[in-house]
């Protein structure tokens, strides 16, 4: 099949130029109309289908920014969550200024002119009225400037004393560590040592003091970003899992055995004191107990982390990678539009102003005189529009025989204009090689937070968008403009339908922005571009699509992470919880604490085994429920998932959007908005498709045909939906292949089946409907058109008639037809 270019509005109207190797003939020649019976594809039956097919897109625009309603209900949800965490983030309500408050308002969803709230079909959020209203009367009411200064140093005091108190209690609590062995002296009355409280308890407490001082400097030190960058990763990660008290715990643990088997000689006489604890038996269990404690916690920290990461890297690094530089590519655009904005207010600013007309004595021109400038005013424009007439006449005939159009010759005032650009560096204040995960992660919820350089919401990624994009347009149009004007060639040459921009221009606005990060990159940034914008030429509607499902992957993966985190640190800390309490029971048995337990052994296993008797498989349920939306993450919040009963075929299927991932349950919205729980453990149990990890579907089109209808109009059915195909690069990526069904002699139809791959995710099914739409309507037209015969079958329809008597009768002729 030879290949065909994109069939443009204005084609449609003249009508298309032929096909390679088809040769459509006039209508008045019998000659030529019986060798038209041979060809495979009819061009203007084909223009006629596309010219209803491009109607039928513009009737249908605005259901194509349009999404389901569990997607936008799962969406409305997370941006509420983010202004949540904005207004929390800029502080209470008390410490804003009037100007803050304003902020917010118009942030939060202000009602707009039209009267709807800022983000159509989401819930809204503004600061609470009443304190609004009461800040702005204090902020009115202007207090005396030494209330304002005492105020000030009040603040500041309290903030100083608030410090001091976290600072001096996180000290005091490492007191908690002296507490084993002062219980121990305590639980032990015949130890001789036991009055002695300032050797037992003032040694060790000096000792926790020198660890204190160890915890301050090592870290001191590995806070250092020299000393950081030379560290390995798992090494820095061991350490960072040790700080705090297990880090103190073993530099005290440290120095008591440096003290117990050395003789300090710092302070005369503290060698005898240390070798009266050195004799006492119980105090190393004790010791041992706590090194154990802090060693096993700072291991259970090293593991988890490590395995944390893990799974964090694998399940979104690819993801966050793919979408930072989605988003990269939009802020290109949106900075390429400011700078088209920009250049053409530089533009207007640079144009000539024409002087004004010389005035008589009397100031205005009036009489014969004005209807003499008029008249001649009116011949002068009617004549260089008859000048344009003919110049447009005549280029039309070169073009029909093939002459090469003279380029214009430029004005004085048209010079070269050099190509607009920017360059990423100033859009873009991180580093260009984001390797870790963290700051990648911190680049995207920078990028959306309030005047992050992206959007915001929903709302203001299609604004923008329709901006960036007529910005753009304005840009492109000149460009094309200054070629004509100058016979230069534009950067990007394309004949595209008006009002679209070809994806080249595009792409090549965001190459010449990066062009420093070299080839590879710009490889890259080619199939990423493509892969936003699938169409040749993007449309206003095109473009604000891509925004708008560029936006959705920012908030969706950011949502993601944040309840990935979320579990993580649920699961951390019922880990604690179990380590702290194996730890208690092992010291409370396997220490002496001079008192006999022996007789506690048997009722507390007892107990743990009538607890695990009572509960059953439930621990078992419950913890292969975690480790299903942990390690094999099937969905995250935002896909588009198909729960599925293995064996019960379409009847168990039902589609949902996940809204919420927590330990025990999965929050679901259907399409119809209804919200769900699925328990962790039962759904992995049942099938799950993931819409959003799926590659593009697979689409099969039916055409029934009568069975009488000729194989070369089969035929030529077939090549037309294959040139269709081909013209809209937008909605379908190849023909897999096709199928000729058994004809089915008794309803009297021939089955063909074409089977498309679509360009749109699985979870775009609303799009994929619409491309299945205008292809049906495409075939409707064109075999209208090619007069190819419909399926019609024929069924006798058995009714009785009676006349006026009631007596039967036989119907009139005109109804008695199949139908």
């Amino acid at each position: 099949m030879p290949a065909i270019s994109p069939v443009t509005e204005d084609e449609l109207f003249v009508g298309p130029p032929a096909p390679a190797g088809i040769t459509p003939a006039p209508l008045d020649d019998e000659t030529a109309s019986a060798g038209a019976a041979e060809t495979l594809v009819q061009g203007e039956a084909f223009a006629d289908a596309v010219k209803a097919v491009i109607t039928l897109n513009k009737a249908r625009f605005d259901q194509q920014l349009s999404h389901s309603l569990a997607d936008d209900i799962v969406l409305g949800r997370i941006e509420e969550q983010a202004r949540h965490a904005d207004v929390q983030s800029v502080g209470s309500a008390e410490s804003m200024s009037p100007s803050e408050m304003r902020e917010l308002d118009a942030m939060a969803g202000a009602p707009r002119a039209d009267g709807g709230g800022g983000t159509p079909g989401l819930m809204q959020f503004a600061p609470d009225a009443s304190k609004r209203n009461q800040l702005a009367d204090d902020d009115e009411e202007r207090a005396p400037l030494l209330l304002q200064l005492l105020k000030g140093v009040f603040s500041t005091a309290s903030t100083v004393l608030s410090t001091l108190l976290r600072l001096a209690w996180s000290e005091l609590t490492l007191l908690l560590i002296l507490v084993p062995s002062a219980l121990a002296f305590l639980s032990h009355p015949e130890e001789p040592l036991r009055l002695e409280w300032q050797i037992w308890l003032l040694r060790p407490l000096y000792a926790l003091v020198l660890a204190r001082i160890a915890d301050a400097i090592v870290f001191a030190l590995i806070g250092n970003a020299f000393i950081l960058s030379l560290l390995p990763t798992m090494l820095t990660l061991v350490v960072e899992s040790f700080r705090g008290w297990p880090f103190i715990l073993i530099a005290y643990l440290t120095t008591t055995a440096v003290f117990y088997f050395t003789e300090p000689s710092l302070i005369p006489g503290e060698a005898v004191y240390w070798e009266m604890l050195r004799q006492v038996d119980f105090l190393l269990g004790v010791n041992a107990w706590l090194a154990s404690f802090a060693i096993t916690r700072g291991l259970l920290e090293v593991c988890t982390q490590a395995l944390w990461l893990n799974l964090k890297d694998g399940h979104f690094k690819e993801r966050v990678k793919s979408a930072l530089l989605s988003m990269r590519c939009m802020r290109l655009l949106f900075g390429t539009a400011r700078a088209a904005r920009a250049r053409v207010a530089l533009r207007i600013r640079a144009a000539p102003v024409a002087p004004p007309p010389r005035r008589g004595v009397a100031g205005a021109v009036t009489g014969a005189g004005a209807l003499a400038v008029g008249t001649v005013g009116s011949g002068m424009r009617a004549l260089g529009s008859s000048v344009d007439a003919l110049g447009a006449a005549m280029r039309r005939r070169h073009r029909q025989h093939g002459v090469a159009e003279p380029p214009a010759r430029p004005l004085p005032h048209q010079a070269r204009t050099p190509e607009l650009f920017i360059v990423e560096d100033a859009l873009f204040s991180a580093s260009n090689s984001l390797t870790a995960l963290s700051d990648q992660v911190g680049m995207l919820v920078s990028a959306l937070a309030k005047r992050g350089g992206f959007v915001e919401s929903a709302h203001d990624a299609r604004r923008r968008a329709a901006s960036t994009f007529d910005s753009l347009l304005r840009e492109y149009e000149f460009e094309l403009e200054t070629s004509r004007a100058t016979g230069e060639p534009p950067p990007v040459d394309g004949d595209g339908p008006p009002g679209t921009i070809p994806r080249a221009r595009l792409i090549r606005w965001c190459l010449m922005a990066t062009r420093k990060r070299g080839a590879r990159f710009g490889r890259k940034l080619v199939t990423k571009m493509e892969s936003i914008l699938p169409a040749s030429y993007v449309s206003r509607a095109d473009f604000t699509l891509s925004v708008d499902a560029v936006y959705r992957e920012q908030r969706f993966i950011n949502a993601a992470l944040s309840s990935f985190d979320a579990l993580n640190g649920h699961v951390h800390s019922f880990l604690v919880i179990i380590w702290a309490v194996i730890l208690l029971l092992a010291g409370i048995f396997l220490v002496d604490w001079g008192v006999n337990l022996d007789d506690w052994v048997v009722p507390i296993s007892s107990t743990f085994l009538s607890f695990a008797l009572l509960l059953g498989w439930l621990p078992y349920e419950t913890f292969a429920g975690i480790l299903f939306v942990l390690a094999a993450r099937p969905y995250d919040i935002g896909d588009r998932i198909v729960v599925t009963n293995p064996g019960q075929g379409d009847a168990g299927c039902e589609q949902f959007a996940v809204s919420e991932i927590g330990l025990l349950g999965t929050r679901v919205v259907s399409l119809s908005g209804q919200e769900h729980v699925l328990q962790n453990f039962i759904t992995r149990r049942l099938g799950v498709i993931n819409l959003h990890r799926s590659r593009a579907p697979s689409v099969a089109i039916h055409v029934q045909l009568p069975v009488r209808t000729p194989a070369n109009k089969i035929t030529e059915v077939m090549d037309t939906i294959e040139m269709y195909v081909a013209t809209t690069p937008q909605d379908w990526a190849v023909v897999q292949g096709s199928s000729l069904a058994q004809p089915d002699y008794r309803l009297g139809v021939v089955k063909v089946t074409v089977f498309l791959l679509s360009v749109y995710k699985p979870f775009r099914d609303d799009l994929i409907d619409q491309a299945r739409t205008k292809l049906y309507m495409f075939l409707h037209a064109y075999m209208l058109s090619a007069s190819i015969e419909f399926v019609q079958p024929k069924q006798q329809v058995l009714t009785t008639f009676a006349d006026v008597d009631g007596n039967p009768s036989k119907p009139p002729p005109n109804l008695a037809v199949p139908i």
